[in-house]
């Protein structure tokens, strides 16, 4: 039998059926091979800063031409640095008989010149990337961790939603649940009464001002093979906007929940940040009446959050950067767009 001998190409958009069949097996993430078709068209076929010569990233083959590890790069021209070109690490899966060159594979990414960016939920990667790559996190502070909001835990039936295999604690949690819900909302009330902030939330629509580059919104909300999944709500004070969430509804085989992936604070008081928060739940709940809970980001520092909104969690996509611009001056705070967490 020959051995395999590994090496590490570029790969190109015309193997899109190599690679979807690869991903569709090594991803885990449930996705056949059409649909990562589908996935790997809108990310590149479609991204407005992708040229067609250009590779989408890195593969690691072998001399029996099949693909046996994939890292994806995936091209932006940064809103707020022109002229420069950013990248987002995607999709890095690597099969068990390749596993050695899994580093060699993300090298190829982090040597590249630009502003680079990796997004992973895994805690295990953080010293590779810090230590082996020099990779750092960003001083956004709202990357540090994340609140739980229950909405309604048992919108699927309080058989499918057991927590533990015993009927007793079963009713005690649900009944907890219940409790919690009831204190909140009558927490939140005598709050906002309090506060007495004018408030209001509104929809944005998914092309116009999202950002002063409307072919990166038209890609990334309106082209995605998701966009139905995707609400920009912006909070507005009297008619000036203080706050914006962008918010995706992600699925599981027993319930739905909204994640929030980006949002954007323009007055950061304590008062300020737990009053919009308090309003955006509010308004979630009334108006997507079949979602479970709600995930937004928060400051750890600011512990108020977690016993007057809702439970800590760790459901986190921790962020990444590296600048190989050789620009010492330049200061830039991501968020998680600038991330592959709006892609899945």
């Amino acid at each position: 039998m020959e051995n395999k001998v590994f090496e590490i190409k570029e790969i190109f958009l015309d193997e899109i059926d190599s690679l979807a069949n690869f991903l569709s097996i090594e991803s885990q993430i449930c996705l056949s091979s059409r649909d990562w078709k589908k996935k790997i068209k809108w990310i590149w076929e479609k991204n407005p800063f992708y040229h067609p010569k250009d590779p989408i990233g890195w593969k690691i083959t072998s001399n029996d031409n099949k693909i046996y590890g994939f890292l994806g790069n995936i091209p932006i021209e940064n809103v707020k640095i022109k002229c420069f070109k950013s990248y987002w690490a995607t999709s890095w899966y690597v099969n068990i008989e390749a596993r050695s060159y899994s580093i060699r594979l993300f090298k190829k990414f982090a040597n590249q010149k630009g502003l680079l960016f990796n997004n992973t939920p895994i805690t295990k990667i953080e010293p590779i990337l810090t230590k082996l790559f020099q990779f750092r996190k960003p001083s956004n502070y709202w990357f540090n961790s994340s609140i739980l909001f229950l909405f309604n835990p048992y919108k699927n039936g309080f058989f499918n939603f057991k927590l533990t295999r015993n009927s007793i604690l079963n009713i005690f949690f649900y009944c907890f649940f219940i409790f919690i819900l009831i204190f909140r909302n009558i927490l939140y009330f005598f709050f906002r009464i309090i506060i007495s902030k004018k408030l209001k939330i509104k929809i944005r629509e998914k092309i116009s001002n999202i950002t002063k580059d409307e072919e990166m919104v038209k890609w990334l909300f309106t082209e995605c093979d998701n966009a139905n999944c995707m609400f920009l709500y912006d909070i507005y004070d009297r008619d000036k906007v203080v706050a914006s969430f962008l918010l995706k509804i992600r699925n599981t085989e027993r319930f739905s929940y909204l994640e929030c992936i980006d949002c954007k604070i323009h007055n950061g008081s304590t008062i300020n940040i737990l009053s919009y928060y308090i309003e955006l739940s509010q308004f979630l709940q009334k108006n997507h009446k079949n979602i479970c809970f709600l995930i937004l980001k928060s400051n750890k520092n600011l512990k108020i959050f977690k016993y007057i909104l809702g439970f800590k969690t760790k459901i986190n996509q921790n962020t990444y950067f590296k600048n190989n611009l050789n620009i010492d001056h330049l200061h830039y705070s991501p968020t998680s767009l600038d991330g592959d967490s709006v892609f899945f």
